[in-house]
């Protein structure tokens, strides 16, 4: 449960920083509906969902590999600190995405292919994975695998369910609401990769 729990909120986070997709997205909700808007983050979280299952593969694979495990959970512990400067410095810049984007209609494809040739995503999702794999069952059960994926992927999902719930507001109550969440997801974040970190070193230093 913790591992799902960790992946759930590590996805959540990861899409809170993907500014261009929330733009992109809102943009098209204010003009087509909802349902063009949940097209946009449907076909991100498809092309995301590639690379997370190829994360989890890889991490599946090498799982009997000490300094690999070492390495992964590291580099996914300071991807989430990394996330969490982002935040804290869009909080504390005020920073909104943008909902006057080019009239161009983009929808499930277009998000998917963008998401599916993000170069970053595949460092991303192996380290994230790793972090929220090392809080699953010792050794790791094929199972944990199936659950860091659906935390991941609905983390992704409610961050679009929130944006929805936004959309329904006027521009300026959008850019306070998205400073305060850009805030808790900073602090959520630096949090949880320090503890991430930590735990790591702990439990490898002891032999894991």
């Amino acid at each position: 449960m913790a591992a799902l729990l960790l992946a759930l909120v590590a996805g959540f986070l990861f899409y809170s920083q993907q500014t261009t997709l929330t733009a992109t997205a809102l943009s098209q909700g204010r003009r087509r509906g909802r349902s063009e808007m949940l097209a946009v983050f449907a076909g991100a979280i498809a092309g995301d969902a590639l690379w997370v299952a190829a994360s989890l593969l890889l991490l599946y694979v090498t799982a009997g590999l000490a300094p690999l495990r070492v390495i992964f959970t590291v580099v996914g512990a300071f991807f989430l600190l990394r996330l969490a400067w982002s935040a804290l410095l869009d909080a504390r810049l005020g920073v909104a995405p943008r909902l006057d984007l080019a009239e161009r209609q983009q929808g499930f494809r277009s998000s998917a292919r963008v998401s599916f040739t993000n170069p970053y995503a595949l460092g991303f999702w192996v380290g994230v994975a790793a972090t929220a794999l090392l809080f699953a069952t010792r050794p790791v059960d094929p199972l944990d695998h199936v659950l860091v994926f659906v935390g991941l992927i609905s983390g992704a999902a409610l961050w679009a369910l929130l944006m929805v719930r936004l959309l329904r507001f006027e521009p300026p109550v959008i850019t306070r609401a998205l400073r305060v969440i850009y805030l808790l997801c900073g602090v959520g974040a630096a949090l949880l990769g320090a503890f991430v970190l930590g735990t790591a070193l702990i439990q490898f230093g002891r032999g894991g």
